[in-house]
């Protein structure tokens, strides 16, 4: 039986990606769950996973 190492390579990617969505929701509902914010307007105040980190990163030492 042969692999279809790009097939494969493709699926990897596909399931990194899709983890990094939920991931990605997971924080934005920690952050919506600490301010008086949605999540929506957690997620258009904060577009990149990153800016959600530094904000989280932020309310810690605020607190």
């Amino acid at each position: 039986m042969s692999i279809d190492w790009d097939q494969f390579d493709t699926a990897v990617e596909a399931a990194a990606d899709r983890s990094a969505n939920a991931t990605d929701d997971i924080l934005v509902s920690k952050i919506s769950s600490l301010t008086t914010m949605t999540d929506a307007e957690v997620k258009e105040l904060l577009p990149e996973p990153t800016d959600v980190e530094a904000l989280g990163k932020l309310l810690k030492i605020v607190q």
